[in-house]
């Protein structure tokens, strides 16, 4: 999903990967708090995203959770 759309900010990814959904809540809520901020964002899961696409990006967010011991 690509949010946001002005332009004198930086393009920032923001990918996530969770197994029970933490991951996912907390990257949209970094993504609300970055257009809100004007920036421009494209939040995906990292399983949805392709990777050849990641070296064209300058700046990227990974957020990760995981469950068990």
């Amino acid at each position: 999903m690509d949010r946001g759309t002005a332009q004198s900010q930086p393009e920032i990814l923001v990918l996530y990967a969770s197994q029970t959904g933490t991951a996912e809540y907390v990257a949209e809520e970094i993504t609300r708090e970055l257009i809100q901020r004007d920036f421009v964002v494209t939040c995906s899961s990292m399983d949805q995203y392709d990777i050849t696409e990641l070296p064209n990006q300058k700046y990227a967010i990974f957020v990760i959770s995981t469950t068990g011991v």
